[in-house]
């Protein structure tokens, strides 16, 4: 319950802080809480610390969006270059992160940081599947061209595609003088396919941008993705796809997943009415 109680204070915190809001206080209280109340499990049931802490995708998520909360203050030019630079950076450091981690830390606390390698012999992959270290990179990136994004003109649109396919052609690992340069040079492995992913999302949004407004249903989705991706992580990992686990045919696959698809799409709709909504009684 403090657990529970530290985190919705947080989660108070920083939906106060994106209006503007007193925030600090409920910040330093729930944190307080929260830490207290991890204390006091680590000494009633300490098997459940790590399950608890234990890092996967929307804990990532999460953490990349108060990340760029925190660092989104200032005129929108300065804040894109702030976080430009930090994407940047973040790229860049992944190597040695990933060199120091676990450290100090204990393991669930260091996951979320970077990745590291199991130990000899050992079972499973590397510790940290969605760490910081480089995912965060492509959040910084990625909110500062939202930032400054507007309808654009198919000019812009063309150099945005035509730079995204340079940067990808460039930073390939398929080319042999590439590859040669990574094996020479380890920290700039995750640099460089920060910048060949970036190069990729940049050309296809260049694709795809003008074919946006006949395909309002990607937008729609897209405008509530946490929630619909959380959703779908239910069905696919969590509880709510053991009862159809091994036990579907081809074609109830297919209506399975129309049916999942449907669903979505009507949870979506239904969240951006409730959005409008609450925004209009804002504004009243």
């Amino acid at each position: 319950i403090p657990i529970l109680g530290g985190e919705l204070l947080l989660f108070l915190a920083f939906w106060r802080l994106g209006r503007g809001l007193s925030w600090r206080a409920f910040a330093v209280t729930g944190a307080a809480i929260c830490t207290g109340g991890f204390v006091v499990l680590s000494h009633i049931s300490p098997s459940w610390v790590p399950r608890l802490l234990r890092e996967d995708v929307l804990q990532a998520i999460g953490a990349a969006i108060v990340a760029i909360a925190t660092l989104t203050h200032g005129s929108i030019g300065r804040r894109r270059s702030v976080l430009v630079a930090s994407g940047v950076a973040v790229g860049c450091l992944t190597a040695w992160m990933r060199a120091w981690v676990p450290g100090p830390l204990p393991d669930p606390v260091a996951a979320y940081i970077a990745a590291w390698p199991p130990p000899s012999g050992a079972v499973g992959g590397p510790a940290g599947l969605f760490p910081l270290f480089p995912w965060l990179a492509y959040a910084l990136i990625g909110a500062a061209l939202g930032l400054g994004w507007r309808p654009p003109s198919r000019r812009q649109i063309l150099q945005l595609s035509v730079f995204g396919a340079v940067l990808a052609f460039a930073t390939s690992e398929s080319w042999a003088h590439v590859h040669e340069f990574l094996s020479a040079n380890p920290w700039s492995v995750q640099p460089l396919r920060v910048a060949y992913r970036l190069g990729v999302a940049f050309t296809l949004v260049g694709m795809v941008y003008p074919t946006a407004r006949h395909l309002s249903i990607f937008a729609t989705f897209g405008r509530v993705s946490l929630l619909i991706y959380w959703v779908h992580l239910e069905f696919a990992f969590g509880l709510a796809s053991k009862p159809f686990k091994g036990r579907l045919d081809l074609l109830s696959w297919f209506v399975g997943c129309a049916v999942l698809c449907v669903g979505m799409f009507t949870l979506a709709r239904f969240r951006l009415r409730q959005r409008k909504r609450l925004a209009n009684q804002s504004a009243t």
